[in-house]
């Protein structure tokens, strides 16, 4: 008798889950999410993900049927732009996005974004040209010495060297630093260096340069060069792109010219190149 109730049992029970499991209806969701490198791992339905990648996990909903969940996860880079940029040593301290560079060098900034998940990293490649603007004149030569005694030195033949002393165009000659003013583009080729406690320090060389920006095409406009002014004979001329019309005499020190610029001069003018 205890038998025969036993096998009813077992029949209900086995009835009863075929029933629950023909009228249970699995369930599913799909989640998409975006982020960025730092995020991970990621945490989904108590599991850990170290990458990008589809996953799955079933999960039992309110009506004890199984819920399927899917994750979609996309691990994106940082937007980073780049920025390069070439100044004279007079420009120092450079200004951008709110920070003050002394030196030239890379620098890396964060910008939050306010719709994108990750914040983006602008770069900065700052240079320091070793050429000074003809209009200005102003540079700053650095020992590559470090000591107690100090005295720059100037040689205008390349050969011999002479102390210098502070004056209207020199300023700390008898410091690591020597800062020169209102240099004419006559001195061209000047050699400048520093003796440290006895020894002489990396040889500087003054050199002018000037860089077509094009605002127009006439090369006697002031506003179509980086300087400010228009180039003289002791000035080294770069035109990287544009188009250019001389229309008057004109003599340079030297030219560089990128095939894809354009420089015509007008007859009878010509063009003057010294070096």
């Amino acid at each position: 008798m205890i038998k025969k109730y036993t096998t009813l049992l077992l029949i209900l029970l086995i009835s009863q889950h075929l029933f629950s499991q023909s009228s249970c209806t699995p369930t599913y969701s799909l989640t998409n999410i975006t982020i960025c490198p730092p995020s991970l791992p990621y945490i989904w339905n108590g599991q850990l993900y170290n990458s990008a990648g589809n996953y799955k996990v079933t999960l039992t909903n309110v009506a004890g049927c199984d819920s399927v969940a899917n994750l979609i996860l996309l691990v994106t880079s940082p937007p980073i732009s780049r920025t390069n940029i070439t100044i004279s040593s007079y420009q120092f301290p450079y200004l951008w996005n709110g920070n003050n560079y002394l030196t030239a060098g890379s620098f890396n900034v964060t910008i939050p974004s306010p719709t994108l998940p990750c914040d983006s990293i602008a770069i900065l490649d700052l240079y320091v040209s070793p050429y000074l603007c003809p209009a200005v004149g102003n540079t700053l030569f650095i020992s590559n010495l470090t000591g107690i005694n100090y005295q720059w030195q100037l040689s205008t033949d390349s050969i011999n060297f002479n102390s210098i002393i502070n004056n209207n165009n020199y300023a700390g000659v008898n410091s690591d630093t020597l800062s020169l003013n209102n240099i004419p583009t006559s001195w061209y080729g000047y050699k400048y260096r520093c003796i440290v406690n006895g020894n002489s320090s990396n040889v500087s060389t003054l050199k002018f340069a000037d860089t077509w920006t094009g605002i127009s095409t006439r090369w006697e406009d002031p506003i179509n060069w980086t300087c400010g002014s228009v180039p003289d004979s002791n000035t080294d001329v770069i035109i990287n792109n544009g188009t250019i019309v001389l229309s008057s005499n004109a003599t340079i020190r030297s030219l560089y010219l990128n095939p894809s610029a354009l420089l015509t001069i007008l007859t009878p003018f010509k063009l003057t190149i010294t070096h």
